[in-house]
């Protein structure tokens, strides 16, 4: 269980908040939607308190420092006097060990607000959490989502397998692992990417497409078996605005850490609902289509820089990921780790599943299977979701005896569902001709 308190000291009101079903403190089994916002309260007040801190001690410095000097004065004038000159050397070393003190206050209170400003736009930045794969290997064959929050961008499949890999850089569990699978020639019109768009809601503070547009740093751990340049993009919903970049690994099979500062874009249409508001590519291969010179905005579909390299042309090539992190303004901060469990509740808004954590959908186990039950052979059921979706989900039903998937298990053994609803809250029914009662597993992929 993982919990942060906010004490009375540093500005907050001495509450505690968990990622367990605690009636209390908890944020699962529905806590969230009562303990979230007041938890986020908090953060701005500690933050604020920080403020008023940090003030407060820079104030103390300078007057530390005015101290000091004018011990120097008196020094100089009590030249001729040794007992005068020894005591204005002692207030003088005060002074100057007042100033260290003091500065030194200020920047452990910042860092000690620091981890919960929510200042990082991706999720899953440390690539912690895997629930549709538990960390097994997979090789895509087309577009689509690999560990949480994370998407496989490809126009060939089969040319490079991903998975979460426990090796990562000090301070770090987990990476994401790309291996490329072949010596493929990437054509003009090819890209492969690993790419995560973030919620319109998620950005809107920064107003892009406006002259108050905020500059954003980026910032990532990577670790590959190939040298020199290598290229990314910062596109909008319609790819109709692209920032492409380059970034340089120096050593082969070395963890660096990389920062690329974007400024903000001040045109262009970014959405600022549910929808995809800001999308980030890391290229593996590019072609020249979708390639452009970095460091400028483009108002059409990039999604690299024009010479980068190409992980997918050759066979065996490894690239490693981890600590992404996405903030406002132009300096890299240190990585925001937050909670396991905050950080699988925000996972949850866009895809969730009935399978512990570590279980794959499709597995064969009652393990978190829902059970439903009725006197007649067509049963109508539904379960709440753990976390409210960013908009309608779209359902997968599995088997929880065979994991077969669109099917029920109960007394009539292996049955098809015949239909299914739901809603941002709720899967509202199932339907399932099963005898008395049937057994089920979901998941629920409200992904953009």
């Amino acid at each position: 269980m993982a919990s942060v308190t906010f004490p009375i000291a540093v500005g907050g009101d001495g509450s505690t908040v968990t990622d367990d079903g605690n009636v209390a403190t908890g944020l699962a089994n529905g806590g969230h939607r009562v303990r979230f916002v007041p938890a986020l309260a908090q953060v701005v007040a500690v933050a604020q308190n920080t403020v008023n801190k940090a003030a407060a001690a820079n104030a103390s410095a300078e007057a530390a420092a005015t101290s000091e000097l004018a011990a120097a004065g008196h020094e100089t004038a009590a030249a001729g006097s040794a007992g005068a000159a020894a005591g204005s050397e002692v207030r003088a070393e005060e002074a100057a060990a007042q100033a260290v003190a003091a500065k030194n206050d200020a920047a452990a209170l910042l860092q000690a607000s620091a981890p919960f400003t929510f200042r990082n736009r991706i999720i899953n930045g440390d690539m912690r959490i895997d629930q549709r794969n538990a960390g097994a290997s997979v090789t895509p064959t087309g577009s689509n989502y690999v560990l949480d929050r994370w998407y496989a961008w490809l126009s060939q499949g089969s040319k490079y397998s991903i998975q979460q890999s426990s090796m990562a850089p000090a301070g770090f569990t987990s990476s994401l692992l790309v291996t490329s699978t072949s010596s493929y020639s990437v054509g003009a019109s090819d890209f492969f990417a690993i790419n995560q768009i973030i919620e319109g809601l998620g950005i809107s503070d920064l107003a892009w497409g406006s002259a108050q547009a905020q500059s954003v740093a980026l910032s990532f751990w990577v670790h590959c078996s190939l040298t020199g340049t290598f290229g990314g993009c910062i596109q909008n919903n319609a790819r109709d605005r692209s920032y492409p970049f380059t970034y340089t690994i120096n050593s082969a099979n070395t963890w660096e850490q990389k920062t690329v500062v974007i400024p903000g874009d001040t045109a262009g249409t970014w959405l600022k609902d549910t929808g995809a508001g800001l999308r980030l590519l890391l290229g593996l291969g590019v072609g020249s289509t979708y390639s452009a010179a970095p460091g400028a905005w483009a108002a059409l579909n990039y999604w690299s820089a024009t010479g980068a390299q190409s992980i997918v042309g050759t066979n065996g090539a490894t690239f490693y990921l981890t600590g992404v992190q996405l903030e406002a303004g132009t300096v890299a901060t240190p990585f925001e780790r937050r909670p396991y469990g905050l950080e699988l509740i925000l996972c949850r808004r866009y895809y969730e599943k009935s399978y512990d954590v570590a279980t794959a959908p499709g597995s064969a186990t009652m393990a978190g299977a829902i059970y439903s039950g009725a006197p007649a052979t067509s049963i109508y059921t539904g379960v709440p979701f753990r976390v409210s979706k960013r908009t309608a989900p779209t359902v997968t039903i599995y088997n929880p005896v065979s994991g077969t998937a669109g099917n029920t298990s109960g007394a009539s053994g292996n049955v098809a569902v015949t239909s299914s609803t739901c809603s941002e809250n709720n899967i509202r029914d199932i339907s399932s001709v099963n005898g008395a009662y049937i057994n089920w597993h979901y998941t629920a992929s409200a992904e953009l």
